[in-house]
């Protein structure tokens, strides 16, 4: 009975780690998606940033950059320390290294089981 149970838990096991999105994989977690999102804009890479994007959020981004806008969600000499806050398919991810200045919630959506980044004017 012991062999039978391992047997399944390993299939279990290797199951879901080949699954995309996994619960192994953090590198869709909200956490990652908005670190990814926010250097991405840091490096001046709109292309790379709206990949983490909602599709509306994309577009408000093309619009404010065809503006002229600089866009930056990391303060001078400020590192990553994210917080997170899950509740369904919306999240909200604070970077908590500006202590009493901590920056504003970044908050994303599950689309198809991906974590998105939802700023955009609603």
């Amino acid at each position: 009975m012991q062999k039978i149970l391992s047997l399944a838990l390993a299939f279990v096991m290797l199951f879901l780690s080949s699954c995309g999105g996994s619960a192994f994989d953090s590198s869709n977690s909200p956490k990652a998606i908005a670190q990814k999102f926010i250097l991405s804009l840091q490096a001046k890479n709109l292309e790379e940033a709206k990949t983490y994007c909602t599709p509306e959020t994309a577009k408000y981004l093309e619009f404010l950059m065809g503006m002229g806008a600089k866009i930056t969600l990391l303060k001078e000499g400020e590192t990553l320390d994210f917080s997170e806050y899950v509740e369904g398919d919306v999240a909200f991810v604070t970077n908590n290294k500006g202590g009493k200045n901590a920056s504003e919630p970044v908050k994303l959506v599950k689309l198809n089981g991906i974590w998105k980044i939802d700023m955009a004017p609603k």
